[in-house]
């Protein structure tokens, strides 16, 4: 899908990750650039909202409850994910120790953890003013977080996802596997597989629009 479309789908714009706290990207390769505009993304709702329970549908198409830091902290680890961003990444590291706290509320542990550079980072992404899609009021955000969430880790795994891909067609390139019958076979299945998972991802990307 193109990227405008995802922009109008679910709101973050491509501004976003130079909106306070800039400084976190500037030492990353433009590859990486995107993905960490979307780990911003992730953080910011789970800052806010981590404790807030959604509704999610199950294997056997259950719904059942969890919380937006639980959920995106067991999406990531289905794929065994990390974030890019160092201190994003050991963000959900301190989640995760304290998640399961009766008394556990996102943005007062993380605002107030002793670890300078996670409070610091936890106050900016509250302040941050996250970009809704056209006609929607800043109200809409606890109520769709949920939505959100969903699909902003779905896109970020379809980026990583057509990384792996994009490396594939690289190696493919390569004389040494040009001339490896057995290796050219092999990347060639690889490449057939995760371009069929990657159309799909594509599809719910595009189905998965929040009506304004």
């Amino acid at each position: 899908p193109e990227k405008e479309e995802r922009n109008e789908g679910y709101g973050y714009d491509e501004n976003y990750q130079n909106q306070g706290s800039a400084r976190e990207i500037k030492h990353y390769s433009t590859e990486d650039e995107k993905l960490i505009e979307i780990e911003k993304s992730i953080m910011t709702l789970l800052v806010r909202y981590g404790e807030k329970k959604i509704d999610l549908m199950a294997d056997d198409g259950q719904v059942v409850k969890m919380s937006v830091a639980e959920f995106v902290m067991g999406s990531l680890a289905d794929d065994d994910l990390h974030f890019r961003h160092p201190l994003y990444e050991k963000m959900l590291q301190e989640v995760a120790q304290h998640v399961e706290e009766s008394d556990f509320v996102a943005k007062n542990f993380l605002m107030s953890s002793p670890d300078l550079e996670i409070s610091r980072m936890a106050s900016d992404l509250m302040s941050d003013k996250y970009q809704l899609s056209k006609g929607q009021q800043m109200a809409d955000e606890e109520s769709l977080v949920g939505s959100y969430i969903n699909r902003l880790l779905l896109d970020y795994k379809y980026h990583i996802l057509n990384e792996q891909i994009q490396s594939i067609v690289k190696q493919m390139s390569l004389p040494e596997v040009v001339n490896d019958i057995a290796k050219s076979t092999s990347l060639i299945q690889q490449f057939v597989s995760l371009t069929a998972v990657s159309r799909d991802m594509a599809k719910q990307l595009g189905d998965r629009v929040i009506q304004k």
